[in-house]
């Protein structure tokens, strides 16, 4: 077969019988529609007479055209296959002769396509056609096809080649242990936590992860293995020995390292593996599991992970013949896991009963350390709820038990001698007195903290240099608002527990600066602690916004404040939008009126409503 020239357009020459003048119309109608979308198709109705005579033409279109086109009827494939009466349809007769013949000559067949306009036409398809596809140009799928075809545009494109997965031989048991072990942990493992947990030696554990390297299953870098390919959906099931193992590699680990980055980045493991750890088979893991990782936890932010892992360990703690260390587990996880999250999420009475059980635990087992924290936790929490309360009787015994207990737990903290923590102890002493306007009494346990609170970049340190701040902000402004920017400034790491005090410094500040008339400056700090406190999903979030609203807000009169001052400050701020959106500002000030009480206990209960909505998870 002839191998027709290049062009840029696709061509075809039109083969057919002039069975009726109805089928004629059709076989041009197609060759009209073929050649409005960029086929180049002839047709011998497009030709008066043709200078070399029929049968050249005919012989010159196969030669030249991409393709050829057969319009098969019961007519057509009796002439194309020379069974037609002698000397009727000579020019279908003499077509299927060449096209016969250039099909033998080729010995296959990439050009000549049967087409059909009614699907009684299949049966008349040339014997020589019936193994080529065959198409329907009545239908608009049908015609869609051969379109395709004629210009090479396929329904599905190839997709470009990928690369060949390299699969691992069917791993030994060792190997299967480590791969599962390091497809269920999240981050690269150390490896003497996977020689622990798959209790061989590190030469041996080295040995394994090279031929897992080899297998393209595992990876081992700056001594840390992680595994190549997270495609597995399944997620493994370690046997309990080795999953206990894990874990408690991982906690030492975390132990020896607990100043490192190193530590920071087991975090996720460790909490893995403590949820896929047998409660039975590592009770004693799971349970030290939160006294270990909870600074790493704090400084990670998330409240309700570090709710989860002190519960779990609680859980775990409460084993059947306890030891008196997971004793202490619980105590500890009750204190600074539980408490400390209810602290944080402005649940204080529920914050104040775990840290009374935890007190108790310790009480029971004559563990003084923790009756030290216990007391400053409590102390800490009767502060802040005398913060949140208008009786002035109560106030004064709220903030008169803060300060018995944290002159307690300063006593225990001095004789265990902790200086950091009876540093500690003194800022927060500091900031009750403040709270109860006793500023002398305040200058005197900031004296004391300072003396002990060395570290700049500490938690602790920077706590009191807000405390200190609100102390200057009394007689000297301008070194309390150099104290609350040296907060902002020390508090560098990516630290959650920092980010909140950065938080509580730039609250401080934006009060100061608005008291002293400088309104830009407060705003601008006020919004820096609602977005610090809103990353970190804190409630506090709240205080700051109803300063700013205090700043801002000309609606707010004496009266309004007075009605509102009674509700916490979460309700006041969302009191404060559906006064705002709700336009009650606009029809007052038209009028020269004050907002209507009824209205405004309307919009407080609404307010508590939402808030309860809104706070769900806590």
């Amino acid at each position: 077969m002839v191998t027709p020239p290049h062009r840029a357009s696709p061509s075809a020459f039109l083969s057919y019988s002039h069975d009726s003048p109805k089928h004629k119309d059709r076989v041009l109608n197609l060759a009209q529609r073929l050649r409005a979308e960029g086929v180049d198709c002839e047709l011998d109705l497009f030709i008066v007479s043709p200078p070399e005579g029929w049968p050249a033409w005919t012989r010159h279109q196969l030669e030249r055209q991409h393709f050829c086109i057969v319009v098969c009827t019961e007519t057509y494939v009796r002439r194309f296959s020379g069974d037609e009466v002698p000397g009727v349809g000579k020019g279908a007769t003499w077509e299927g002769w060449m096209i016969r013949t250039m099909l033998y000559e080729s010995g296959r067949n990439d050009r000549v396509i049967p087409v059909v306009f009614d699907e009684a036409d299949v049966s008349h398809i040339p014997l020589e056609l019936q193994s080529a596809t065959r198409y329907n140009a009545a239908t608009p799928d049908g015609y869609d096809q051969l379109y395709r075809t004629l210009t090479r545009q396929p329904l599905v494109v190839r997709p470009p080649l990928g690369t060949v997965r390299v699969r691992p031989p069917r791993l030994d048991p060792d190997e299967s242990t480590v791969a599962d072990l390091l497809h269920l942990c999240p981050e690269p493992l150390p490896l003497d936590v996977i020689a622990s947990a798959a209790h061989t030696d590190l030469p041996e554990t080295t040995a394994t992860l090279d031929r897992l390297a080899r297998y393209r299953v595992a990876a081992v870098t700056d001594g840390l293995a992680h595994i190549e390919n997270r495609s597995r959906t399944d997620t493994p099931v370690l046997p309990a020995r080795v999953s206990c193992s894990a874990l408690r590699a991982s906690l030492d680990f975390i132990r020896q390292h607990r100043r490192e980055s190193s530590a920071r980045a087991q975090l996720q493991n460790v909490v893995t593996l403590s949820l896929a750890a047998d409660d039975d088979e590592a009770a004693e893991q799971i349970s030290r599991t939160f006294r270990v990782i909870q600074s790493l936890l704090k400084s990670h932010g998330d409240k309700h992970l570090i709710l989860d892992v002190a519960r779990r360990s609680i859980a775990a703690s409460k084993a059947p013949g306890r030891s008196r260390t997971q004793v202490e587990d619980h105590a500890v996880a009750l204190v600074c896991g539980v408490s400390w999250v209810y602290q944080r999420t402005a649940r204080l009475p529920e914050a104040l009963v775990e840290a009374r059980r935890s007190l108790q635990l310790g009480l029971d087992i004559g563990w003084d350390e923790n009756t030290a924290f216990c007391k400053k936790c409590m102390g800490r929490l009767e502060r802040m709820r005398a913060e949140e309360t208008r009786d002035r009787e109560q106030r004064a015994t709220l903030l008169g038990e803060s300060v018995d207990l944290l002159r307690d737990a300063i006593a225990r903290f001095t004789a265990l001698k902790q200086e950091p923590e009876v540093g500690d102890c003194y800022s927060l002493l500091a900031r009750t007195y403040l709270v109860a306007d006793q500023r002398v009494n305040a200058g005197r346990a900031v004296a004391e903290a300072e003396e002990r609170l060395v570290e700049p970049a500490s938690k602790d340190y920077l706590d009191l240099q807000i405390v200190q701040g609100d102390l200057a902000a009394y007689t000297d402004a301008e070194r309390a608002d150099i104290l609350y920017t040296d907060a902002i400034a020390n508090a560098v790491e990516n630290d959650a527990q920092k980010s909140e005090i950065v938080a509580r410094a730039y609250l401080r500040r934006g009060k100061l600066r608005a008291r002293l008339g400088s309104g830009s400056r407060a705003l601008n700090d006020l919004r820096q602690a609602v977005a610090l406190w809103e990353a970190l999903g804190d409630p506090a979030a709240d205080a700051a916004r109803w300063e700013e609203i205090e700043l801002t807000a000309d609606w707010l009169n004496h009266e309004v404040r007075d009605t509102l001052a009674s509700v916490p400050i979460a309700v006041r701020v969302r009191v404060a939008r559906e006064i705002v959106a709700g336009g009650a500002v606009r029809t007052a000030r038209s009028r020269r009126a004050e907002l209507p009480d009824t209205y405004l206990r309307g919009l407080i209960a609404e307010a508590k409503a939402r808030l309860a909505e809104e706070r769900t998870d806590w």
